[in-house]
């Protein structure tokens, strides 16, 4: 980010974004329009890749001028919704198309991105590979460290740890450690609420995700984080308008899915519990790769009354884990000791072992 001042050298001129990205050596431009007719307005903005031209995303938004205020908040937070997540992905491609010793670590912690996000078992191995040698090349960076933070505490909740105590441990020093080397990052506070939410100490997770919200009120994964922090708290519709909150701010984000997921158990806190399978089944028509989803999906189609397809659901749960079992599912997810032991009754009752 630069400083609006400098920008106005350029009112009123025709030049291209490759020269004005190059004399403000920024790497992205956002530029728009307003056009009135009238009390209506409608205004513009686009996101250009300032190297190759190429834009990434554009939006327009309409309104009127006696709204103006609430017309400026809308499009800011749309357009920082839309382009967080634009230039994620621009910058995840850029680094996958430089030769792999010229990565320093700033791109390969571009490179474990998609893998981070992507909330599977061996797309969690590759990003940690990835961070790992990041942190080889930058011990101190906080951004990798949050990262890695966050792998192992994806470990712990989806059920891929072999040692769940060595990882909410690890997962917690990495983040603390990110955190005091970046205390006003609101990214790297969101992990640190991400780990102390996986490790259940609720009071301190609140905090750090409060914090972080009100450094960036339209970080859809801080609203992602603080739905599912509610969720395990027992306070589902708080959890549901987060989630919605999240979905709005970045509806093509990688998460987005997991946001559907947060939905869905939300409802099976509140013992709602037709709506809970609907929302998880949303959730894994978009990520059908996702055999964890199967651990919430089956007890909800039990407490539903479809027996069937509970039990179908715990068969899936069992291809993606085999072996599996109820204890192992209760050491590894963070709700509160009531919904917990709905979701193990609804599991025992599918099929799964003890």
């Amino acid at each position: 980010m630069i400083a609006r001042n400098s920008t106005y050298a350029y009112k009123g001129r025709s030049i291209n974004v490759q020269q004005i990205g190059r004399e403000l050596g920024v790497r992205y431009v956002l530029e728009g329009s307003v056009r009135r007719s009238a009390d209506r307005l409608r205004i513009t903005a686009q996101l250009v890749d300032a190297m190759t031209g190429v834009h990434l995303w554009a939006e327009h938004y309409d309104g009127v001028v006696a709204d103006v205020f609430d017309l400026q908040d809308q499009i800011t937070a749309s357009v920082v919704g839309s382009i967080q997540p634009s230039i994620r992905a621009a910058e995840i491609e850029r680094a996958r198309r430089k030769r792999p010793e010229n990565l320093d670590a700033y791109d390969l912690v571009m490179r474990a991105l998609p893998y981070v996000w992507s909330l599977e078992y061996e797309g969690n191995r590759e990003a940690a590979r990835l961070l790992e040698k990041a942190l080889l090349l930058d011990p101190g960076y906080p951004l990798a460290l949050s990262l890695a933070a966050w792998c192992r505490g994806q470990r712990i909740v989806y059920n891929w740890s072999t040692n769940i105590r060595e990882d909410k441990r690890e997962t917690l020093r990495q983040a603390q450690t990110a955190a005091a080397l970046c205390h006003d990052d609101p990214f790297i506070l969101t992990v640190l609420g991400a780990a102390l939410t996986i490790t259940k100490e609720y009071q301190r997770a609140t905090f750090m995700l409060d914090r972080a919200l009100s450094l960036d009120t339209n970080s859809a994964w801080g609203w992602n984080r603080s739905g599912w922090l509610r969720n395990y708290q027992d306070d589902p519709e708080v959890a549901i308008q987060h989630f919605e909150r999240s979905l709005r701010l970045s509806p093509f984000d990688p998460m987005a899915f997991n946001c559907e997921m947060g939905i869905g158990c939300a409802h099976f806190i509140a013992k709602r519990y037709d709506q809970a399978t609907q929302w998880q089944e949303k959730a894994l028509m978009a990520k059908p790769t996702a055999a964890w989803i199967h651990r919430t999906l089956a007890p909800s189609y039990f407490l539903a009354g479809e027996l069937d397809k509970a039990q179908e659901s715990v068969g899936e749960l069992l291809k993606g884990y085999p072996g599996i079992t109820v204890t192992d599912i209760l050491q590894a997810m963070a709700f509160s000791k009531e919904a917990m032991s709905r979701f193990a009754e609804g599991l025992r009752q599918a099929g799964l072992p003890e």
